[in-house]
């Protein structure tokens, strides 16, 4: 854990007697482990909106296929499980290509957000599992941690941004003040004083 936080535990058990962890901070510890970035290959969460292909549609294909098994119903799955062909047709429905859909699949096999037929690995190139269904792991990404600031501020500095104007707004800021000016530019609103705002800022 940072040691600035650890610091502010510190002083505030000492002042109050108590500490209470936020949510916020709690996933970060999380998300974060020992590094100061995000990184997919230690992280325990996935990042829900990587990109294989120059299409930006595609950061919403993982959350998009999560969904669909999500929300099958009994009559559609078995135990969970959902027919793949079935889940492709939908999925090519909304523009996906295969290819597309086979690189998701394998993400989400690989971040244990789905399980498969007699578990079955999926690999590029081979013929994909037969059924498929959302994990507990997976069903809390997109109805919990994707709704979470602290988690999309995680996962950004692993996602793909393709719009060059936005992606040359993109700054690194550890305050709230700093947070406030690089979203809203043009704003006359402060994000003041320290002493209230200071126990949102991120560690440094």
């Amino acid at each position: 854990m940072d040691t600035s936080i650890l610091k502010k535990i510190i002083r505030i058990y000492e002042e109050s007697g108590t500490y209470y962890i936020p949510l916020h901070e709690f996933l970060r510890a999380i998300i974060y482990g020992d590094a100061e970035h995000f990184d997919p290959d230690q992280a325990p969460v996935a990042n829900l909106y990587d990109l294989s292909t120059i299409d930006g549609r595609e950061h919403f294909l993982l959350p998009l296929m999560l969904g669909l098994l999500a929300s099958a119903s009994d009559a559609e799955a078995e135990q969970g499980f959902v027919e793949t062909a079935k889940l492709y047709q939908q999925l090519q429905g909304f523009g996906f290509t295969p290819e597309q859909i086979d690189n998701a699949l394998i993400k989400a096999d690989r971040g244990d957000l789905i399980d498969t037929a007699a578990r079955r690995i999926p690999q590029p190139g081979k013929v994909m599992p037969q059924t498929i269904r959302i994990t507990t792991v997976g069903s809390y990404h997109i109805t919990r941690l994707a709704r979470q600031f602290s988690y999309n501020d995680a996962v950004v500095v692993d996602t793909p941004v393709l719009d060059v104007e936005v992606r040359t707004r993109i700054t690194d800021v550890r305050s709230i003040a700093e947070f406030g000016k690089a979203a809203w530019p043009t704003s006359a609103v402060t994000f003041g004083p320290p002493e209230v705002f200071g126990s949102l800022n991120w560690p440094t």
